[in-house]
């Protein structure tokens, strides 16, 4: 499916295919840890990557900034997934834990292949 998917998106490129659009979709779910090392699904495998996902909030009263560590895989235990990536969101206002904080946007950057 790949090669028809890059095959089609070719004729899009040069202009030879219209009116189809292709979605990207994520082959293995994509999520955050949480309290405990918990891995929390953010998008299940296998669907459309949309740009919005579900707020962060914090695990403590009055906590001013959170570390997000997302991570692809299946697994329940952050440990055994693979880490994406970490960042930190700093400048929280203080309130009371697990209040939902903010409202988060994904977005890719392509990267070369190494293949």
């Amino acid at each position: 499916m790949v090669a028809v998917g890059a095959a089609i998106q070719a004729g899009v490129l040069k202009g030879e295919v219209k009116d189809i659009l292709l979605l990207d979709v994520t082959p293995l779910s994509l999520g955050v840890e949480t309290l405990g090392g918990v891995a929390t699904k953010v998008i299940e495998r296998n669907t459309t990557i949309r740009p919005r996902v579900p707020g962060v909030s914090t695990a403590a009263d009055n906590q001013t900034s959170v570390e997000v560590h997302v991570l692809q895989g299946e697994r329940e235990m952050a440990r055994d997934n693979r880490t994406l990536g970490r960042f930190h969101l700093d400048g929280i206002p203080p309130s009371p834990r697990v209040c939902r904080r903010s409202r988060s946007r994904l977005t890719s950057t392509p990267t070369a292949s190494s293949t």
